[in-house]
């Protein structure tokens, strides 16, 4: 085969996982600053199954064929000039940015700086669990400042982010409340989580008080917004997409109306952030969780397995 193309999951309209398929493309060259990674997994987020189906296409476009993958872990392969502090072989992940998708294939571009080494040890393929956990970091230290002993909130603590911000309250001493499906609280409980509660069961009315709430869904923010005591602290990494301008209205008038900002951000790593993740892997506190591995001809069937609901931790997609 050539080796100036590569195998990269692409779609070339919007809708279901069906659309995608596995095609050829260049295979990208290195410029200035940027490293060539040999990819060997990566995750399946909820933000590539929203610009899958059209959801977002004021921000990605209509322009095809699109890429999906947002994270990785690979060896680094070529270095482009200037590139600094890593170096070929190395074992690394790291994420594409803010510019879009595409490391759902067999080699990604990424500037150096968007890199962290892998810990000694870890499965390289398992690791590709982890790079979303940056974004419970940056959530829970410096969004909310979480403090120990605090009360903590986590909805959707079984997913990716979630089941990270669980792992990451215990570990910084706070006392961790997970939200999630009844099939998943034992699993939440062997994260760590003090409590564990069935959110189709108990209404957020019922919940009592938290000094942070973290949600990963970005629906009904209002009535979780109300379980903030006096000073608590609420941070969302999604808003509704059937809404998005209402809620992203909802979340900006938080500023200045009411009690208890709401903080909304999209996770964008870089190397200090790996670093800090890669501490708390070695420290013990965090560890990867992955629901199910898939081959990179079915990452099709792993967007239908998220979009089913129920995952414990992630879905990991090999690309050897």
């Amino acid at each position: 085969m050539d080796d100036r193309t590569m195998r990269a999951v692409l779609f070339d309209r919007f809708g279901g996982p069906e659309v995608l398929y596995v095609g050829r493309v260049p295979r990208p060259e290195p410029a200035l600053g940027e490293v060539l990674v040999r990819v060997r997994a990566f995750s399946v987020n909820g933000g590539e199954l929203a610009a899958r189906s059209g959801s977002l296409r004021l921000f990605t476009g209509q322009k095809f064929p699109q890429r999906v993958g947002l994270d990785f872990t690979g060896e680094v392969a070529a270095l482009g000039a200037g590139a600094t502090d890593v170096a070929v072989g190395d074992r690394v992940w790291g994420t594409v940015g803010r510019t879009g998708f595409g490391s759902a294939a067999e080699y990604v571009i990424v500037r150096a700086e968007r890199l962290g080494r892998v810990p000694d040890g870890l499965d390289l393929v398992a690791a590709a669990a982890l790079p979303v956990a940056t974004t419970a970091i940056t959530a829970l230290r410096d969004k909310a400042r979480l403090r120990p002993g605090e009360r903590l909130l986590v909805r959707g603590a079984a997913g990716g982010v979630g089941n990270a911000a669980v792992q990451l309250g215990q570990a910084y001493g706070a006392e961790v409340t997970a939200l999630a499906r009844a099939a998943n609280l034992d699993f939440v409980r062997t994260l760590g989580a003090h409590h564990a509660i069935d959110h189709r069961a108990v209404p957020p009315r019922e919940l009592g008080l938290f000094d942070v709430v973290l949600d990963t869904a970005g629906t009904d923010l209002r009535a979780f917004r109300r379980l903030l005591t006096p000073g608590g602290r609420m941070v969302t990494i999604a808003f509704d997409v059937t809404r998005p301008a209402a809620s992203l209205g909802y979340i900006a008038a938080s500023a200045v109306h009411g009690r208890g900002r709401v903080r909304f951000f999209s996770g964008n790593p870089t190397r200090a952030l790996f670093d800090d993740l890669a501490r708390q892997v070695a420290e013990g506190g965090l560890r990867p969780a992955v629901d199910r591995y898939f081959p990179l001809e079915e990452t099709a069937a792993a967007h239908r397995a998220l979009e089913a609901g129920g995952v414990r931790g992630k879905y990991v997609v090999r690309v050897d």
